[in-house]
């Protein structure tokens, strides 16, 4: 199993349109992609903060005898 870190925008951005985690500068977490240089969080709630990182998001889980 790969273990998930945070990325630091100011490192990396992940691809355009790919859907991520985002973790926000008032420390809440949430999914959402960005285009360009604009962040897309998919909790509205949260466009007032700034992005400071993120992370893709992990495998869709496969349940034992599925």
């Amino acid at each position: 199993m790969t273990e998930l870190k945070w990325i630091p925008v100011c490192e990396c951005t992940p691809e355009c349109n790919e859907e991520v985690l985002i973790k926000f500068s008032n420390g809440k977490i949430d999914t959402g992609y960005r285009v360009g240089i604009f962040w897309f969080p998919n909790n509205e709630f949260y466009a007032d903060y700034t992005v400071v990182s993120w992370m893709p998001l992990p495998e869709k889980y496969e349940g034992e005898g599925e």
